[in-house]
């Protein structure tokens, strides 16, 4: 029963529902979403999204504001008044999606047939949604398949496999940006082209992934440049330039491995979305920490199954305290992760946040990229040196 009730908490506020919102928001333009459920519900929503979410979404996002009388004798009325306000507000509309809450998916109106009848020519969407259907990262994917599937346009604010309400985003994607524009010369409206090219093939956006690490970007950014024939001279002149900063922080590294030794944990759990998951299992075993075991989690529907790695895929934080009781775990997730681990060891965790959602932290630094790999870093290095400090702490009791 504990173990229900915490799925049932991690996915409250954090719902399916908010995942399709987010999903049609970011990739479609002009779309807009109607939330068929109790205000309650939609406040919330909007909340969550404005937060991730790295434009204004108030003109986009609209409440049926349903009561007990229409979860009981159906939505229709309250719909094709929103519908209405909607048509008289917004003068060009590619898409429509209705996000029906909990107890509305229960009623089974015909959302299409409502939506044709008020609005015809424009495509509709219509999803259930809420904490019993699943996740944010299930809603997301399944309302990025709806999308494809009605042949609808579909934008990427970056690259295929990244999207703009994972956490950190909005700094990473300025970072990537950087070194896309200041390395190989290409603009924003490249990327969904980059995106399709990098999908492409028998590696996919999997192996491509997100450029983590400081010699995990320079691969990245190359093989990029080699699969669009482009010069790396503009690249060169930016490695060059790097280098006095990468030695200095190199230095300062040594110093600090003199005193500590290097970054190790007998213990990594990597929970995030699966092209950020791999990514950065890849850069933590190439370069950026020592450990004994891995154990990534992944956020929402896993499409690589058979991925090699160093490392062991599990459902959740109580699958690895299983195998690994009273061992020193550095979680790099979200605070689901967190926070399971807390209640299940009964002492905090040694944390990283890099997945939604996060309660306990404040995103404000590029965490992919060349900056990206210092601030990584340096995170890492506060949380070895942390558990270093609790260990000798404990010896002297």
């Amino acid at each position: 029963m504990n173990k229900r009730l915490y799925e049932l908490k991690k996915e409250t506020n954090y719902c399916a529902g908010v995942g399709e919102i987010a999903c049609l928001l970011e990739h479609v333009g002009e779309a807009v979403v109607l939330v068929n459920g109790p205000r309650f519900c939609y406040l919330q929503m909007k909340r969550i999204l404005q937060q991730m979410l790295p434009f204004s979404i108030e003109d986009r996002l609209y409440c049926s504001d349903v009561d007990e009388n229409a979860i009981v004798f159906g939505t229709e009325g309250k719909v094709k008044k929103v519908l209405r306000q909607i048509k008289t507000q917004k003068q060009a509309i590619t898409c429509i999606g209705v996000v029906n809450s909990c107890a509305v998916s229960l009623i089974g109106d015909d959302i299409l047939g409502i939506v044709a009848e008020e609005i015809p020519d424009v495509c509709c969407l219509s999803m259930e949604s809420g904490a019993m259907t699943g996740d944010f990262w299930d809603g997301y994917n399944y309302a990025f398949k709806m999308v494809e599937q009605a042949g609808l346009k579909v934008t990427f604010g970056c690259l295929r496999g990244y999207s703009l309400c994972y956490y950190n985003a909005y700094y990473d994607i300025q970072e990537i940006r950087r070194l896309l524009r200041q390395g190989l010369n290409l603009q924003y409206q490249d990327f969904p082209v980059i995106a399709s090219e990098l999908s492409q093939g028998n590696e996919g956006i999997l192996a491509s992934g997100i450029p983590y690490g400081y010699v995990g970007t320079w691969q990245w950014l190359e093989k990029i440049a080699k699969q669009r024939n482009l010069s790396t001279d503009r690249l060169k002149v930016l490695k060059k330039e790097s280098e006095a900063t990468y030695k200095m922080f190199t230095a300062d590294e040594l110093s600090l491995q003199r005193e500590w030794g290097g970054i190790y944990f007998p213990i990594i759990v990597v929970a995030a979305p699966e092209s950020v998951a791999y990514a950065l299992a890849k850069s933590l075993t190439m370069e950026l920490a020592g450990f004994d075991k891995m154990y990534l989690i992944i956020h929402g529907n896993m499409k690589q199954k058979n991925a090699d790695g160093p490392y062991k895929i599990v459902r959740d934080m109580d699958d690895v305290l299983q195998e690994n009781s009273g061992t020193v775990i550095l979680i790099i997730g979200s605070s689901i992760e967190s926070e399971q681990y807390i209640r299940r060891a009964g002492r905090r965790a040694y944390f990283i946040a890099i997945s939604q959602p996060v309660y306990d932290d404040i995103s404000c630094m590029p965490l992919a990229g060349i900056t990206g790999y210092y601030n990584l870093k340096k995170l890492l290095w506060q949380q070895y040196i942390q558990m270093r400090y609790d260990k000798i702490i404990e010896a002297e009791r």
